[in-house]
């Protein structure tokens, strides 16, 4: 039986949300409901057979903020297949119009988050950063000392044009951090019917948020665990004042669940074994897409000068394989054909070095990246130089 790929229409949501059910469970399902905005239809794709909707693939229109800039990145999701049509090379089919379509549209990189690694490492896709996830003790969390000149007050979803500034302009400065769009940030910070949204305001002016829930309670003797979607402030007082927040409900549970930064500030402030990391922290992976427009609109180390022949391998795209030549100066880099090809690598570790979650020796170690010269690596590592890439968001 044939299978066809197309854009999704109106009529498919149900049978979308059907096939999503089935892929994912519980907070992963709610996740793409369609009852809240959602992506586009023209930026979706599915597969069809006899009729029936066998597979769904949707890519929202991204950013990735590395070194200062942003790169146009589409963050895949969504991406079901229907248990009868698993094996059948569906999912693979979906993912390369998918990648065709972001070339096309200018978006320099594909990011998602894998249930299984293996299946997007065989298309090019590699791990690129992190979003950890922390367990705070709600009593240390209450004992964080205040400050007087921050106010917080309930919020709404008429504020949430606010937050999206207010995280935009945070974002920026946050290596790996998601560029949102606007349906996307308003997916993230509208609170619902189910998330409590307070603000932070100092002298009238807002800066900071928390969106978070009431969740079933993890451990016996709590009547719940709060669960925080977002958290974003300014500045550590403003910080504390929403960590003073959560800290409040102490009475009723012993935990706070967050997603935060790899290296936390709490970690600074709380007693020994009051910040925990998760059990299972997510890690996202990305795929070039355009290589050349990746490495001209990220922001590499402006106090590096160096020039790199590399050699690409990327089966799939054939527009970023083979040899190129990379300069870097003055915090800008550029791609063009030639070069000796001293330094060899696949797309995958391309990927996560852009991003800068993995440096080109832990790379070499992994057999992933090959050079001539050991001073090639080396000035790659200074070219790339930054803090681990985390981002906050899901999808």
């Amino acid at each position: 039986m044939s299978v066809h790929i197309r854009t999704v229409t109106a009529d498919d949501h149900p049978e979308i949300f059907r096939l999503v059910k089935q892929a994912f469970t519980g907070d992963l399902a709610q996740a793409f409901d369609e009852s809240r905005p959602r992506l586009d239809d023209g930026r979706r794709l599915v597969a069809e057979a006899d009729g029936r909707i066998v597979g769904h693939v949707g890519v929202w229109p991204l950013g990735h903020w590395l070194g200062g800039r942003r790169v146009p990145t589409g963050g895949v999701s969504a991406v079901a297949i229907d248990p009868a049509w698993r094996g059948r090379g569906v999912g693979t089919r979906l993912l390369r119009e998918a990648l065709d379509a972001m070339a096309t549209r200018g978006e320099a990189l594909a990011t998602l988050f894998p249930l299984t690694r293996a299946v997007y490492r065989r298309l090019g896709w590699e791990i690129a950063g992190e979003r950890p996830d922390w367990r705070l003790a709600t009593s240390a969390l209450a004992a964080l000392p205040a400050a007087a000149d921050v106010e917080v007050v309930p919020g709404t979803a008429d504020d949430v044009d606010d937050l999206h500034a207010l995280e935009t302009r945070l974002a920026e400065r946050t290596h790996g951090m998601l560029a949102r769009g606007e349906v996307f940030a308003r997916r993230a910070l509208d609170p619902g019917d189910d998330h409590a949204l307070y603000l932070a305001r100092r002298a009238g002016e807002l800066v900071g948020y928390v969106v978070y829930a009431h969740r079933r309670a993890d451990e016996p003797g709590e009547l719940f665990t709060l669960r925080v979607r977002e958290l974003v402030a300014t500045d550590g007082g403003a910080e504390r004042a929403l960590w003073r927040l959560l800290g409040s409900h102490a009475s009723g549970t012993r935990t706070v669940a967050a997603v935060g930064p790899p290296t936390h500030p709490l970690e600074l402030e709380l007693p020994e074994r009051a910040l925990q990391p998760a059990p299972v922290t997510w890690r996202w992976m990305s795929r070039v897409v355009d290589l050349a427009g990746a490495v001209a609109q990220r922001g590499w180390s402006p106090a590096a000068t160096c020039r790199v022949d590399l050699e690409v391998d990327d089966p799939l795209l054939a527009a970023n394989a083979g040899r190129w030549r990379l300069e870097v100066t003055g915090g800008r880099g550029t791609l063009t054909r030639g070069g000796d090809a001293s330094v060899r690598l696949d797309v995958g570790a391309a990927a996560t070095l852009l991003t800068g979650w993995a440096d080109p020796v832990t790379l070499a170690r992994a057999g992933r990246i090959a050079a001539d010269d050991p001073a090639d690596l080396a000035a790659l590592t200074t070219a790339l130089a930054g803090p681990t890439p985390w981002t906050r968001d899901f999808f």
